[in-house]
């Protein structure tokens, strides 16, 4: 992807060089940097936070309006989603599979499980094996919970409440319990909490089935829609602001540099960038 990058910010500044003969090299950097961040930001809030969260939690969220820039808004990552966005690692994939330094499939892909401790992955390259195989073997999701903890996060309860869905008495799946979890992973729940309340935010976000249209459940649709709604209101430069300077209104300073904000948004990127044959959305 930094590749593909590179080589766009390239092309983008020979075209506007074209357009733009009498622009010195720091105006046609700004200019393109402009532009290409303009196509990054339509290709994470326009293609990939859709596949995440789905389009209607988008459009809920309203996170698909133009120019909602808010001077007041606070656009941090919050602590929440921080942790929440983590859900990524549970996507990664359950095999393992070695190259060589040339690139070349060394042994077939093999369930990873079955390699933790298999010390012969570790000596294999002279020994340099071991590099490959130690960045898979952390306990993540233990980790997360940990960080969770020592944030001060409080339970599952506290943030359904926050995101208007009724908290969880007790661990059934019927009314009044586990609503958004499967019945097996609700009796597991079980047997590690003593009550729906001391559930981790981590664990929760993994743990619920996913909506519609998404790869996460309602928290965490919730809290990442949140953070990203945050993240573009209060962003002064993003690219669908109404203002000549930042964004790319119709007029005639855009019309110069023969780009809108409309043309922006059909560039796009291939959905295999996002998901490997290992992931399947649900409808």
């Amino acid at each position: 992807m930094h590749t593909i990058f590179h080589r766009a910010h390239n092309s983008f500044a020979n075209g506007l060089a074209k357009i733009k003969p009498d622009w010195d090299d720091k105006m046609l950097y700004q200019n393109e940097r402009k532009i290409l961040i303009g196509v990054w930001q339509n290709i994470v809030f326009g293609e990939y936070l859709p596949l995440i969260i789905g389009q209607p939690a988008i459009e809920n969220y309203k996170i698909d309006v133009t120019d909602t820039y808010n001077e007041k808004t606070d656009a941090t990552t919050t602590n929440e989603g921080g942790i929440a966005f983590r859900f990524g690692h549970s996507t990664v994939s359950r095999l393992i599979a070695l190259q060589d330094e040339d690139y070349s499939l060394s042994m077939p892909p093999e369930t990873f499980k079955d390699h933790y401790f298999l010390t012969k992955l570790y000596h294999i390259f002279d020994g340099r094996g071991r590099e490959d195989v130690f960045r898979w073997t952390v306990d993540s999701a233990c980790q997360k919970m940990d960080r969770g903890r020592d944030h001060g996060f409080p339970g599952y309860n506290a943030y359904r409440r926050y995101c208007g869905h009724d908290p969880a008495r007790d661990f059934s799946t019927m009314r009044g319990g586990l609503v958004n979890m499967d019945s097996d992973v609700a009796s597991l729940l079980q047997k590690v909490y003593s009550c729906p309340d001391d559930i981790d935010i981590f664990t929760a976000i993994v743990t619920e089935q996913r909506s519609n249209g998404a790869i996460v459940g309602p928290l965490g649709q919730c809290i990442i829609a949140d953070m990203f709604k945050r993240f573009r209101d209060g962003d002064r430069f993003f690219f669908e602001r109404n203002n000549s300077f930042i964004g790319f209104p119709e007029n005639k300073i855009t019309k110069s540099l023969l780009i809108s904000s409309q043309q922006l948004k059909e560039v796009h990127s291939s959905k295999k960038v996002f998901f490997s044959a290992g992931i399947k959305m649900v409808h």
